[in-house]
């Protein structure tokens, strides 16, 4: 599952500084997930916890994790 299917999937049980973040990262999906957390806070007007907490939501283990999904996920359009 992609990291944009997964945001689909669990876009009703966001809160919405959350929602935020979700609407920041599918504007330029997939490069802001993977600029560090701070930017895409600032692009989506929240703090880092609420990305973290974004990031939790979507069954990551960390930033890092979503960060290699969506490099697997680069890599694999590119093949």
């Amino acid at each position: 599952m992609t990291v944009a299917e997964r945001l689909q999937l669990h876009l009703p049980e966001l809160t919405p500084s959350e929602r935020k973040v979700a609407q920041a990262l599918m504007a330029e999906y997939p490069v802001r997930g993977l600029q560090p957390v701070a930017k895409l806070a600032a692009a989506a007007g929240v703090s880092a916890p609420t990305v973290v907490r974004l990031v939790a939501k979507l069954s990551f283990d960390s930033c890092a994790d979503l960060q290699r999904s969506l490099k697997s996920e680069v890599s694999a359009r590119l093949s």
